[in-house]
């Protein structure tokens, strides 16, 4: 029933702006949305890319990155746009099986996808501070410092860009 699923995911929703480190409700959500739209491993069940990303996502979070392997695998032969989210989930999954190189050379890849994405970057330096590689990690952080403070100007401007639009006279 769609009105059963968004009355539970609005409660896990719920949880999670109220404590953006309530874990039981990551989990719940993660459930939820595995319940409502996994339909297997063929491509043309889904309507996007991100749809079979999510579902990934959320088989990481429920500790089962044998079959979030599969289907951010399955994510990016369906590809219906770009994104670094691809690279970031398999290093992910790899980091999580604590298997390092593997972890470095997708987080590496998520950032030269998309320079912006922040927690590539952390992600990335976790791994290096793991494997005891400090002067990789603090180069990592540098660069990361760096695109953060324009990735929030860039924030700014996108929720100010109705504003910014308008002619001087009326703003």
């Amino acid at each position: 029933n769609n009105d059963h699923w968004k009355e539970d995911k609005s409660y896990s929703m719920y949880w999670i702006d109220t404590n953006g480190y309530n874990m039981e409700a990551y989990l719940s959500l993660a459930k939820l949305y595995i319940k409502r739209f996994d339909k297997g491993l063929q491509a043309e069940k889904y309507i996007s890319s991100k749809q079979v990303y999510c579902l990934g996502q959320s088989y990481i979070l429920l500790n089962n990155p044998q079959k979030a392997l599969k289907y951010i695998e399955l994510a990016n032969k369906i590809k219906t746009g770009e994104f670094s989210e691809y690279f970031y989930s398999l290093g992910m999954y790899y980091a999580r099986l604590k298997q390092l190189k593997e972890a470095e050379y997708y987080f590496k890849e998520a950032i030269k996808e998309d320079p912006y994405s922040i927690s590539s970057y952390n992600f990335l330096i976790k791994v290096y501070n793991f494997g005891k590689r400090w002067d990789d990690a603090k180069k990592v952080e540098i660069i990361r410092n760096k695109y953060e403070e324009e990735s929030q100007y860039f924030q700014y401007l996108q929720k100010n860009e109705k504003w910014l639009k308008k002619p001087m006279e009326e703003r």
